[in-house]
């Protein structure tokens, strides 16, 4: 496993590609099994508990806009707001 990046900031996360939700606080890493395979996150995003419950029930992707302007596809995994890679077509 190859730690890519890890990131610490504020960013606007939205439901889907088009619904803004909330700025929220993130921690997120991106790595990749190994050479030549596709990046992954894993993070943290700082929401409120029912938030979190409802974000892990809906079949929509989170997109997070960080910082830096570049957009993350999310799924929520945990009620403490842990997330990872997700598939923007389903």
């Amino acid at each position: 496993m190859e730690v890519l990046e890890k990131l610490r900031g504020y960013g606007r996360l939205l439901l889907g590609d088009e619904i803004a939700l909330a700025n929220v606080p993130y921690q997120i890493t991106i790595w990749r099994h190994q050479r030549g395979s596709d990046p992954l996150v894993d993070g943290r995003l700082d929401v409120p508990y029912a938030s979190a419950i409802t974000f892990m029930d809906s079949p929509i992707f989170l997109s997070l806009e960080l910082e830096d302007k570049r957009t993350l596809y999310l799924r929520m995994t945990s009620t403490t707001g842990r997330v990872t890679s997700a598939d923007r077509n389903g």
